[in-house]
């Protein structure tokens, strides 16, 4: 009778807290599965950002084309952080390499600034993404290794 009765309620009490466990557990998974898609989501904005800024200035340097053959094409040259832009480029190209299953690695040497250079943004990205774009697209498979370092050359 009445231990009986005691044992099935321990037993249903016991089988309650082990599901609310487990979905407590699960919402913390999907919990921080929402955080980390919410990250990557983030991330893959950003790359957007820089991939559609990169667009626009290859459209620009398109019109431009007319400048080049007349010898008339001016370098706009402003301050940016070299490492920085290689990086973002790095990012963004990665994304192709991956989808074709290769990795893509950069080493900088210690000799490239960290801090702000003077020079033109735009033609040094386009020419990275140029450069890591053809790498990438005549590579068939294992990886692509770049190395940036200062040039010692002196004109």
């Amino acid at each position: 009778g009445l231990d009986e009765e005691r044992q099935v309620r321990r037993e249903a009490h016991a089988e309650d807290r082990h599901e609310q466990a487990g979905y407590r557990l699960a919402g913390r998974r999907a919990s921080g599965a929402r955080a980390l898609r919410i990250d990557d989501e983030i991330q893959l904005l950003r790359m957007l950002r820089g991939s559609a800024e990169h667009l626009l200035h290859l459209v620009n340097d398109i019109l431009d084309f007319s400048k080049i053959e007349a010898g008339k094409l001016e370098l706009c040259t402003g301050p940016f952080k070299v490492r920085d832009m290689i990086d973002e480029v790095t990012a963004m190209m990665s994304i192709r390499a991956r989808e074709k299953g290769l990795s893509l690695d950069v080493a900088i040497t210690d000799q490239v600034p960290r801090g702000i250079v003077y020079g033109d943004p735009h033609r040094l990205m386009q020419i990275l993404i140029n450069l890591i774009g053809n790498a990438v697209k005549f590579t068939l498979k294992g990886g692509i290794y770049i190395k940036v370092e200062p040039s010692h050359r002196h004109p």
